[in-house]
């Protein structure tokens, strides 16, 4: 099963903006003094 360029180009938009969130919530944690809630963010988005 093959996906097309423009469906495999959404998949790839939707992951990197799912990234880019995980990330702004770390920065937030951090900020706020929460590194093992941080910690715990990034693995999970890994």
């Amino acid at each position: 099963m093959s996906l097309e360029a423009n469906e495999r180009a959404e998949r790839i938009q939707y992951s990197l903006d799912e990234a880019n969130e995980s990330i702004e919530d770390v920065k937030l944690l951090i900020e706020n003094d929460r590194l093992r809630a941080a910690v715990n963010r990034i693995l999970w988005s890994v």
